[in-house]
């Protein structure tokens, strides 16, 4: 009885996060950070810097800092028994005149994934950058509500600031 209930609980966690697939598109990523995924957030940051100077700053600081490899290594008695490598890559697109997007994915190395990887890679952030009058630019993030997201996301509205904020 022990066995069959432990078994019928990892199939509903197993279906669960079968069900969870990755958003494959930028618009469906933002669209389900919108919709209140777990462990989401959305939040806006309207600047007093013309578009062009946002966007260069943007491009400029997103390439030193968001455009890097991270290497995780597990060892066991001494011996390495995983490396697996997950690669971010910003970019940031001119829609139109007035509006350009911040686009954060990563792809893994080293690991099998069993959900259906997007084109580019998995999608970390993403961030509306919308021309509101001449003088002021309003950006507005999609992405994680972890540490680390936030942290991303402060330093995204420093730049657009225009300050010379470190990576973080």
């Amino acid at each position: 009885m022990r066995k069959l209930v432990l078994v019928l609980g990892l199939v509903v966690v197993l279906s669960g996060c079968a069900g969870m697939q990755p958003a494959q598109t930028r618009k469906e990523f933002v669209q389900k950070n919108l919709d209140g995924i777990p462990f989401s957030m959305v939040d806006r940051h309207v600047t007093k810097r013309r578009f062009e100077d946002v966007v260069n700053s943007l491009r400029r600081k997103t390439a030193e800092c968001f455009n890097v490899d991270v290497t995780t290594t597990r060892t066991q008695g001494g011996m390495t028994t995983s490396k697996v490598r997950d690669e971010y890559r910003t970019t940031i697109r001119a829609v139109n005149a007035n509006r350009a997007e911040l686009t954060t994915q990563y792809t893994t190395k080293g690991m099998i994934n069993l959900q259906t990887v997007p084109e580019g890679g998995f999608y970390s952030r993403a961030v509306d950058i919308d021309r509101l009058t001449p003088g002021t630019t309003r950006l507005t993030y999609y992405g994680s509500s972890f540490d680390s997201g936030k942290r991303a996301w402060a330093a995204i509205k420093d730049w657009g600031d225009g300050k010379s904020t470190p990576c973080p």
